[in-house]
């Protein structure tokens, strides 16, 4: 690389806290954004919302092949909605969905953000005909299910002309096999990992014990612009000749590197983004190459 480029990675490494850095600009994370991923740090909105949009990446990608079809609204969707001096108020939110049918697919994932203070999983299920809340501190949905329910009508009145009929639809606050967090600090690491397994079709299969591993996971995805555990998988999809053998080999494929990633000492790694992605390509994981630096730094 010559000079100038060297200046200009020096410059997205050691600038100062509300730099982005070019590769995360479109998204809008800045390195104070990436440091809430450090341990004892509350997740903050451009985090989850990035990584959010990397899920609806990953559902765009797969196009409903193997996956479940899914689309995911950001953290300011609901208090749009919900939490105005009107208190309800579909037109605040009726021109999110202008270029998107909810309808044709199978799940809608909604982040909430309970008073500023606690992150939790609201999503509509249109497979099962059920409004789901998620939450790891096993907590009430409050009135946000009954929200999500008025939304759904008005959705379907005002870009389908339909009163839809909901009365066949149920409620589910889930409590069994909820991962449950043990702290009040990793409540949107938990919400984004339950969003992350439910648009995968695969079951919530991590806990409090994770959290160290799955933070830097977490960074190393939004600096490199992709899920980890998906690569290859996404290149099977795109495969015109894969088939669901080979995708649900894939799928194991990703559980093991997952369980070999969770076995690695994080502890012994600086927290930037190359070191981690050293690590989590020891476990077998393709990772992309992202310029150096230190989010995580000081």
């Amino acid at each position: 690389h010559g000079d100038g480029e060297l200046r200009g990675a020096r410059h997205a490494v050691q600038g100062p806290g509300d730099d982005q850095h070019p590769a995360l600009a479109a998204g809008h994370v800045h390195r104070r954004d990436m440091r809430t991923l450090r341990p004892m740090q509350w997740l903050n909105d451009e985090v989850v919302n990035f990584y959010f949009k990397l899920l609806l990446k990953r559902a765009n990608d797969d196009g409903g092949a193997q996956l479940p079809t899914s689309f995911t609204h950001n953290t300011h969707f609901y208090p749009k909605l919900a939490e105005t001096d009107k208190g309800y108020n579909y037109a605040g939110v009726r021109r999110w969905t202008k270029k998107v049918d909810i309808f044709a697919k199978q799940l809608l994932l909604v982040p909430i953000n309970q008073s500023n203070m606690h992150w939790t999983l609201a999503v509509v299920n249109f497979d099962s005909k059920r409004f789901e809340y998620f939450d790891s501190m096993l907590g009430d949905a409050g009135g946000v299910l009954a929200v999500l329910r008025r939304y759904v009508a008005d959705e379907s009145l005002d870009k389908k002309g339909v009163a839809m009929d909901l009365t066949e639809w149920s409620d589910a606050v889930h409590t069994a096999g909820v991962p449950r967090q043990h702290n009040d600090y990793d409540c949107g690491v938990f919400m984004c990992q339950m969003a992350h397994c439910i648009s995968r079709g695969g079951a919530l299969d991590f806990g409090q014990e994770d959290m160290e591993y799955l933070r830097r996971r977490m960074a190393l995805e939004v600096a490199q612009g992709s899920l980890l555990d998906d690569a290859n998988l996404v290149d099977t999809l795109q495969t015109s000749k894969s088939t669901s053998e080979e995708v649900t080999q894939q799928l194991k494929v990703a559980d093991v590197q997952k369980e070999q990633a969770r076995t690695l000492d994080f502890t012994a790694l600086a927290d930037d983004i190359p070191t981690l992605a050293e690590g989590f390509r020891a476990a077998g994981y393709r990772t992309v190459m992202v310029a150096s630096n230190h989010f995580l730094s000081p």
